[in-house]
């Protein structure tokens, strides 16, 4: 303690330029040092905070895209799974040709539509497409008829949403004697899958 003392009673006696250099000189040693032992430490981990603070706005970025392009992916797998219920209900067995024909004049008959002719014609020999489950065909049906233009739209529509067939080739209308009813000649593609 009388070492202390006698540093203490040293400074006392100086000149106060001396004891502010030695304050002054403390401090800046001070300062040196928390910056090489502690702040020099914390600055490298702010700057190391910083660059994953803006990996992370990065990331953030290509999340909310990719959170997008899921949701549009989503929905055109939702369009698609409808686009394959729809021509899954057109697909009918060669054994089914019969029922597509009944079917068109039924619907023709609910419409007011005059049938003079539904035909099936040869079936293409070569597939539209060949699968596991078997070779897709594309079976022409020559369909007369005789109507006006409004019930053969009715008509048209109510196969169309009933899936009878996928695909007109032809269609020919010509005008009748009489304005109201005309003879219409089609070509009707319906897809035929064999096993």
């Amino acid at each position: 303690m009388t070492r202390l003392q006698s540093l203490i009673r040293m400074f006392d006696s100086s000149d106060p330029r001396l004891v502010y250099g030695v304050i002054a000189l403390l401090v800046v040693l001070f300062a040196g040092l928390d910056y090489f032992l502690a702040a020099r430490f914390q600055l490298s981990r702010l700057g190391a905070v910083v660059a994953r603070s803006a990996q992370l706005k990065k990331d953030i970025l290509e999340l909310k895209d990719s959170q997008n392009r899921i949701q549009q992916l989503s929905s055109q797998r939702d369009t698609l799974r409808l686009d394959h219920a729809d021509l899954q209900r057109m697909i009918v067995s060669k054994d089914g040709i019969p029922v597509v024909l009944d079917r068109i004049s039924s619907v023709a008959g609910r419409c007011g539509v005059q049938v003079n002719q539904i035909l099936p014609r040869p079936m293409e020999d070569k597939p539209l497409l060949k699968r596991k489950e078997g070779a897709y065909f594309s079976q022409p049906v020559q369909v007369q008829l005789r109507a006006g233009y409004h019930d053969f739209a009715r008509m048209l529509d109510e196969l169309m949403r009933q899936g009878v067939f996928w695909k007109i080739d032809e269609l020919r209308i010509t005008a009748g004697e009489s304005e109201q009813r005309h003879t219409i000649e089609m070509i009707l593609r319906v897809l035929i899958l064999e096993k």
